[in-house]
Formats: C-alpha cells, structure tokens, sequence
C-alpha cells in the first residue's frame, strides 16, 4: 500500500517538471543485483510519443519467479523484448501499461508476459517499479519445468539520454 501511496504522490508532484525528452535508457533491476544475480540490463528506446521498446538481457541463477537455484555454479541467459504505451505523459515518463516476452532458451521456456508501470527520468537518471505478470511455457519436458503462472515486481535503475 505504500508503494502505491508514494508512487501517487510523485505522479501529482511530477506534473509540475517540464519533462525533458529522453530518447534512450539504460536500467538494471536493483532487487535482481541485491538476491545476487550476476547480470540483468534492459535497453529502452522511444518510439513515439507515448510508446517505447525495450529489449532485456540477463544470467540468472534462479529459476524464474521461484527460490530455487540452477544448481552449484550453474547459470540460465534469458532475452526478452517489451513493448510500453504511455498513458499519463510522452514516452518515457510515468504510468504505463506494456506487453513481451521472455525467452531461456536452457530451459526450453518462453514467457509472454504483461506489464504495469511507473517510469521517472531526470536526465541522466531513470527510476522504474514495475509489476509483471505471465505464463511460463517449457517445450520438450526439461526436468523441473512444468508450465506456470509467473509475476514479481522490478525495482529499475539506471541513465536516460
């Protein structure tokens, strides 16, 4: 509830900052780095004024949306692509909504996803919350995989230009 609270408050306060253009950022999920996992950064372009694209890259060590491990030493590579609409100012700032998908190509997994989210951008920093949700789909029967329902929320950090 409080989350919700402060992100109403920064979205009353913003209105009165001349947002700057912001062409690309950069971010990496800060509750990701601190759980220890080894790399997770997503690129985000503007492409109109009230949507972007985001492409994601990460190693992780956690099977997705769960507790348990790869296994000693063993990490998973995913990619994803991410598509976000705008609704309460011009591409990239604050409220939106967006959908994508996530592909660990180790785990014979895809994961269409959808999204909600807050962005702020004072150049040259950026600062989202975001809260996903989606299906975990596995091909070929990999061991533990079976398909699930998958959400979480990402605390994003990072620099816009």
């Amino acid at each position: 509830m409080g989350i919700i609270f402060f992100l109403f408050v920064i979205s009353q306060v913003s209105f009165s900052f001349e947002f700057s253009p912001v062409n690309y950022a950069v971010t990496t999920d800060i509750w990701e780095l601190a759980e220890g996992e080894y790399f997770q950064a997503e690129f985000m372009k503007t492409v109109f004024g009230h949507s972007a694209w985001a492409a994601r890259l990460g190693i992780y060590r956690k099977i997705e949306d769960s507790e348990m491990e790869y296994g000693e030493g063993l990490r998973r590579w995913e990619a994803g692509l991410r598509w976000r609409y705008f609704l309460l100012e011009t591409s990239p700032h604050l409220l939106f909504l967006g959908g994508g998908v996530d592909h660990r190509p180790d785990d014979n997994s895809i994961t269409p996803t959808g999204e909600v989210g807050f962005n702020l951008c004072f150049k040259p920093a950026v600062v989202s919350v975001i809260g996903f949700a989606g299906y975990q789909v596995h091909f070929h029967g990999f061991g533990f995989s079976k398909d699930r329902w998958v959400k979480g929320i990402e605390l994003r950090a990072g620099f816009c230009f």
